[in-house]
């Protein structure tokens, strides 16, 4: 298996769009914004994203588009703006869409006051329509957590909570600065219990300095110990020409890429034994959770928030770098506060880039969600966006991928670590197969 992980680990997109992200560029003129927008389905539900990017710590692992403050102001006056840019939405549409889902990401959301988040959902509310199957989710640094938070947050209609816990190892954390003992992971999930709310994901990372085969086992048992409903096991994706922090982290030892591999395997065959379903690369799920049935029903979906229940029929996204996906094209808001205040203050929408697909693009995003939300593709797909044959014939000889009696694609329990692979040899975009693209990060 050595050889096979030298050989598939190689730079490649996460493929939670496609086009992927990297192909946005500078938009010259609204006209196709306002053209997605006028085009919604109005007999259909809109998903919503809100984002919040501060935090009051940097982990030096992030990759995530956040700013470090040590107070509250910023925060609030960012959520002014955001309030403004969520009034200036509904003067571009005169239709009142009903919401599948909102979710907060960060950044932190949880370190903006109780009082920012009510206003914030109140703002949604008199754009859109929230009715009794909204779901409101909510990504969570731990740390910042109590009591009363929780009840409120609740009391505001959130619905499922996604925490950072990323390793339980002490040296890990202290590496990664990010220190929050088993033992105060223990406390929150406890008073998560108390307000009797179960939705409750973690969020793993395998690749993270000073981590070991141990310590990785160690961590999921603490994890299992907890029983959340969720469990994403992401790789660690080492990007410091983009993110120059992560290059602290090369000052500790770093596991190979075949101690990465195991670690992977490891997890999974715990999560499997303990009654978890694998969900797509690298989500585990209780059985009766949304995620595993959606998965059963084959009404998975991948967004970029990575594997999701959400049936929405579009994205829009409030904040700073957020990204509005739509059928034919995504958009993405300004990420310097100072040019996305100015538009916002203008009465001007907040995108400042462009990805607009053709008809082409659409098809094959379709058949990227298939291999990487079900592992498969009928055969009608596979000859028609295949575009790198002779990656494919390697993949093939090395049993990673395979045909059906029907003669249809799919991805074998052996491939399936290197689904991002696969995927690779069907994206027009992608153009090195041979040292990767510097851009993306290694696919194990």
């Amino acid at each position: 298996m050595e050889n096979i992980i030298e050989k598939y680990n190689v730079n490649v997109p996460r493929y939670t769009s496609y086009p992927p992200a990297t192909q946005f560029i500078d938009i010259e003129n609204l006209q196709n914004y306002f053209q997605c927008i006028k085009s919604i389905d109005k007999d259909k539900k809109v998903s919503l994203y809100v984002h919040i990017p501060f935090c009051h710590s940097l982990c030096y692992y992030c990759g995530c588009n956040t700013k470090i403050v040590n107070k509250l102001s910023p925060i609030e006056s960012y959520v002014e703006t955001l309030l403004k840019e969520i009034e200036n939405f509904q003067k571009n549409t005169s239709f009142k869409y009903t919401v599948s889902q909102l979710h907060f990401g960060g950044g932190s959301p949880n370190y903006a006051s109780c009082e920012n988040l009510k206003e914030i959902i109140t703002a949604l509310k008199s754009v859109f329509i929230f009715d009794t199957q909204t779901e409101i989710h909510m990504e969570c640094d731990p740390r910042l957590l109590n009591d009363n938070k929780i009840a409120s947050y609740i009391e505001l209609g959130v619905s499922r909570f996604s925490l950072g816990i990323q390793d339980f190892d002490a040296t890990v954390q202290k590496a990664i600065n990010r220190i929050q003992p088993f033992g105060t992971i223990k406390s929150v999930i406890d008073l998560f219990h108390q307000h009797n709310m179960s939705n409750i994901n973690f969020d793993l990372i395998i690749g993270l300095p000073n981590q070991t085969i141990d310590t990785v086992e160690k961590t999921i048992q603490q994890t299992l110990s907890l029983k959340p409903s969720r469990v994403a096991v992401f790789p660690y994706a080492h990007v410091p020409w983009m993110k120059k922090h992560q290059k602290i982290l090369e000052e500790y030892p770093m596991p190979s890429a075949e101690d990465r591999f195991e670690m992977n395997e490891i997890a999974r065959s715990m999560f499997l034994k303990a009654g978890y379903v694998q969900v797509g690369m690298d989500h585990f799920a209780l059985s009766d959770d949304p995620l595993a049935i959606a998965q059963s029903e084959s009404k998975l979906q991948r967004n970029f928030q990575g594997y999701t229940t959400d049936e929405g029929d579009c994205l829009i996204g409030f904040g700073l770098s957020s990204i509005s996906q739509f059928q034919n094209a995504s958009f993405q808001n300004a990420c310097f506060i100072k040019d996305y205040k100015g538009l916002v203050d203008d009465g001007k929408p907040t995108v400042v880039k462009e990805m607009i697909c053709t008809e082409n693009d659409v098809r094959v995003r379709h058949a990227i969600q298939s291999l990487l939300c079900h592992f498969k593709l009928d055969k009608l797909s596979y000859t028609s966006f295949l575009k790198d044959g002779d990656k494919m014939k390697d993949l093939l000889k090395d049993k990673l991928v395979a045909f059906d009696v029907n003669g249809d694609f799919y991805i074998t329990n052996k491939g399936k670590p290197f689904a991002r692979v696969v995927a690779a040899c069907f994206d027009h975009y992608y153009s090195n197969f041979n040292t990767g693209e510097q851009k993306h990060a290694k696919a194990v």
